[in-house]
């Protein structure tokens, strides 16, 4: 989808996030936004310098009248802050994962984005995967049958390219391993499972951050677990076990397994679904495209809502509130 040059876009925060991703991304689309924003101007300035027109400016009160829309990349604790500003300014967001850093400033964002009716989106890139709408199918129609249970595990060892020592201080990253990967793949959960009835949680807490999480998710008729670690490699999958099979499906691709009957396979349309990996460029594209496609008053727009993503705060909230060590 190539965009027609009529978009007011501003991206607020100039880091890793932004130039190594959204900035492919917009140019894919052929969007040119109107304004990059970051304290650090440098920043700002150069990656405006990717964009002919676009101005780098270090402070969103330069610019508050002459921009509609926006995405904002900056540390986690100064996304609610920033969204609730520009929503009061009647600002079209999208807002990169985690939307906050509490279910009451989720809650906030909610609120006020339905009362000025506005379109407000959390960045949870994977709902874009084709893996998860094929997934959603299966689970939708009881194609396998009920769910009997299911683990994700997903981790590695550290190795994003942070431009700032925010990420490592809970005053700026908000929390750990859980609030930071965690806001993805408990969105995947509830998207696929709903909200859960019960939870117990446990992690390696040092100085208010956790490196490594375990999570179990108890339903109504299943039962379910989560562990997530930034210390150690883990193979960055989903397993869900039916009373007829079973599938295993990448939590960040769409390498499908299904263990089941031919009849069942054909019943899912296995056989035609693309495995091929999608990039994150890609991803992030196709979630601005319905992102502005909710914008334009599109009501089947695949985006994360800001009441969907409140769900997901409650449960990070939850853990941290009701946390277990992790025994070694």
């Amino acid at each position: 989808m190539k965009f027609k040059n009529n978009s007011k876009l501003a991206i607020i925060g100039c880091g890793a996030v932004t130039q190594n991703f959204y900035i492919p991304a917009i140019k894919s689309l052929g969007i040119k936004p109107l304004f990059f924003i970051d304290k650090n101007i440098k920043s700002a300035q150069k990656c405006a310098k990717k964009f002919r027109g676009s101005i780098g400016v270090s402070s969103v009160d330069e610019v508050l009248d002459n921009f509609t829309e926006a995405i904002i990349t900056l540390p986690n604790t100064l996304h609610h802050p920033f969204a609730m500003n520009l929503i009061k300014h009647n600002k079209n967001l999208l807002i990169e994962k985690p939307i906050s850093v509490s279910s009451l400033e989720s809650k906030e964002i909610d609120e006020l984005s339905k009362k000025k009716k506005l379109t407000v989106a959390c960045g949870n890139m994977r709902r874009q995967l084709r893996s998860a709408k094929f997934v959603k199918n299966i689970i939708s129609n009881k194609i396998l049958g009920d769910i009997v249970s299911f683990k994700c595990r997903e981790g590695g060892v550290f190795n994003w390219p942070i431009q700032s020592e925010s990420f490592w201080d809970k005053k700026f990253s908000g929390g750990g391993v859980l609030l930071d990967t965690g806001s993805h793949t408990i969105e995947q959960i509830v998207y696929h499972f709903g909200i859960p009835n019960e939870i117990i949680y446990f992690d390696n807490q040092i100085d208010n951050i956790e490196s490594d999480c375990i999570i179990e998710f108890k339903y109504k008729n299943f039962r379910g677990s989560l562990q997530l670690s930034r210390t150690i490699g883990l193979d960055c999958r989903f397993f869900i076990e039916f009373d007829k099979g079973k599938i295993i499906f990448d939590l960040i691709g769409n390498k499908i397994d299904m263990y089941c009957s031919q009849k069942l396979k054909e019943k899912a349309n296995y056989s035609n679904f693309k495995q091929k990996n999608q990039s994150y460029d890609e991803l992030i594209s196709k979630q601005i495209e319905q992102w502005y496609q909710c914008i334009s008053g599109n009501k089947s727009a695949n985006v994360v809502t800001t009441e969907e993503v409140h769900e997901v705060m409650k449960i990070i909230d939850f853990c941290y509130n009701n946390r277990n060590e992790i025994e070694i």
